[in-house]
């Protein structure tokens, strides 16, 4: 099994070479709203719920969320994240666009906090976006977590590298793809059943 990132060149090329018996495209997935459920149960929507409560259960209600770009999956995120508020009974997340260069980074959270002094942490769309708002953070000279506590989502390896080291909501990616990759071969999938998405508790909340 091959697996590709989004936005790393052209696609068909790719197909023509491997001939594949199958392919999952994952953000067309979940932006087709009859797709799927919503993520509940062990999906999309139930590790945003895992991240946001982590984020209340530690005082915070007026929280930012930060996103790499705005495309058809962060769309998916927000209306999840836009739920799981309601849920706790929080005010909406106020969503931040922070790019990948380190000055439009620093740049976006000073805007932020510019426009909306009142929050307190970040909850973002992946582990990569949190790195970006940690970086930010690091510039403006504003103290992590005490200040603003930054949670990523996915537990990528360099979230224990970060300084500070970055909490993060662990996500049984294995199992999500041997479950995705017999769905499309027609196997069956009653022993793929992935883990509870957990929180990794480090410095940055």
């Amino acid at each position: 099994m091959l697996v590709r990132p989004g936005g790393t060149g052209e696609l068909q090329p790719v197909l023509d070479a491997l001939r594949p018996r199958a392919m999952i495209s994952f953000g067309e997935m979940y932006a087709d709203g009859n797709a799927f459920d919503g993520g509940w149960v062990d999906g999309l929507a139930a590790h945003i719920e895992v991240q946001i409560r982590h984020l209340v259960g530690r005082g915070h209600r007026e929280i930012a969320l930060a996103l790499p770009d705005d495309g058809p999956l962060t769309g998916v995120h927000r209306r999840h994240v836009t739920e799981v508020a309601a849920m706790l009974g929080i005010p909406a997340l106020r969503p931040v666009l922070v790019p990948p260069a380190r000055a439009g980074a620093t740049a976006a959270l000073r805007a932020l906090l510019a426009e909306h002094p009142d929050v307190t942490a970040v909850g973002a769309f992946g582990d990569e976006a949190a790195l970006r708002v940690l970086a930010a953070a690091h510039d403006l000279g504003i103290p992590v977590p005490d200040r603003l506590a930054v949670i990523g989502l996915d537990d990528s390896p360099q979230a224990q590298l970060a300084v500070p080291a970055l909490t993060s909501v662990h996500i049984d990616a294995p199992a999500y793809g041997r479950r995705a990759a017999r769905q499309a071969l027609g196997l069956r999938t009653d022993d793929t059943t992935p883990e509870p998405s957990r929180v990794v508790l480090r410095e940055s909340t």
